[in-house]
């Protein structure tokens, strides 16, 4: 949703609940201007832990018309919440049915001695490809899971050879 429909919806529903009740507010109404609204992508901001790697080593492992899955590995670097040496594995798939293209992304990995994380996804936006995956910018696509920590995650675009950088919101 648009940030202007969800001003148009919260004065909608302030205006509502005004009418419902008989009895006098102890505190002045709240006017449309003085609520804040939180952007969606303002979550976007906090880093929670990053995840660098100076070379990513991905395989692909199918490519047909329309379709491809390809696993990739890489070692590097925790920084933020948990810090330490990172180890992970994955894969991400597509395949584009009547003009859309559907993908899945699964990754493991393990910063030693400390924690153990995942990043999954799934979307329709055509950012796989056989040898390429991403860019994931926004925090609709990719969630972690590290130890009791979860949220969104973001990547930069993974190919075979390339530095890496995954950070979780």
């Amino acid at each position: 949703m648009k940030r202007g429909i969800h001003e148009l919806v919260m004065v909608g529903a302030l205006a509502a609940l005004a009418g419902c009740s008989s009895a006098r507010p102890s505190t002045p109404p709240i006017s449309p201007t003085s609520v804040q609204m939180r952007d969606y992508t303002d979550a976007r901001k906090k880093v929670v832990e990053t995840l660098k790697a100076s070379r990513i080593t991905a395989k692909v492992q199918l490519c047909a018309s329309g379709s491809g899955e390809t696993t990739f590995t890489f070692k590097g670097k925790g920084k933020g919440h948990v810090r330490g040496k990172v180890v992970a594995k994955g894969e991400w798939s597509f395949s584009s049915i009547g003009g859309q293209t559907l993908w899945t992304f699964s990754e493991t990995f393990k910063i030693k001695g400390k924690a153990d994380g995942t990043i999954t996804g799934s979307g329709t936006d055509n950012i796989a490809t056989c040898k390429t995956f991403g860019p994931v910018t926004n925090n609709k696509d990719l969630a972690y899971h590290l130890g009791k920590l979860s949220g969104f995650a973001t990547t930069n675009v993974m190919k075979n050879g390339a530095r890496l950088l995954q950070q979780m919101h």
